[in-house]
């Protein structure tokens, strides 16, 4: 929003009933909120301003995408958190965990915002589609094949090296495998240019879950 200078959204006041979510996003991005007669009005408040007005393309990207493929993340570890703990039968759980990392149910379950949005699935493509996020970011998340001894799954999103390089270093020494851009394989940053784009996706092992907070 400061990027494009935005300081003002005014919606009119049936906005509620047509897009119900629209007051939810602006809250929580801690805009303040004046109701009128006719129309609703949100404004950024100035210390939001003055903290972002200067900050350029390439960094709001990249801050957008981390956000992204971190809320992502954040939604696999409240799936196995609060639906599919580790208890006496641990394989059971853990293939019920990974059978439902897809947006669809991460959004009806309220683990995520349902601004990701998600593609519907029928015969033809639901193996292949249900896994990718239809709204935002190119988003992936899905369960992710890596062996026999390893129950594993993948998180991407779409940018440049350079737009994505954030994700990567937060996340490198997690990360079970990374590719980029897919399907090459991650493996020395000195031969990727910033210009290079494609989808980052990052393969993590379930057992290291917890040990990444965000």
């Amino acid at each position: 929003m400061t990027y494009h200078n935005i300081r003002y959204v005014i919606m009119s006041n049936n906005y509620e009933k047509l897009h119900p979510m629209w007051k939810n996003v602006f809250l929580k991005l801690r805009w303040d909120f004046i109701k009128s007669k006719n129309v609703d009005v949100f404004k950024m408040p100035d210390v939001l301003y003055k903290k972002y007005k200067d900050i350029s393309r390439k960094e709001a990207v990249s801050n957008f995408l981390f956000n992204e493929f971190s809320n992502l993340y954040k939604a696999s570890r409240l799936l196995l958190i609060y639906e599919n703990k580790i208890g006496n039968n641990p394989h059971n759980s853990l293939n019920n965990f990974l059978n439902h990392l897809n947006p669809e149910y991460l959004e009806k379950k309220g683990y995520l915002s349902k601004g990701y949005g998600y593609i519907s699935t029928n015969k033809s493509n639901k193996t292949k589609l249900k896994h990718y996020t239809a709204n935002r970011g190119g988003g992936y998340i899905g369960r992710w094949h890596c062996g026999v001894r390893f129950k594993c799954f993948a998180v991407g999103v779409r940018g440049t090296y350079g737009e994505v390089r954030k994700i990567i270093n937060h996340y490198f020494k997690n990360a079970f495998k990374i590719y980029f851009p897919y399907p090459k394989i991650y493996i020395n940053k000195e031969n990727i240019k910033y210009k290079n784009k494609g989808r980052i996706l990052i393969v993590f092992s379930v057992s290291t879950i917890n040990k990444v907070g965000r």
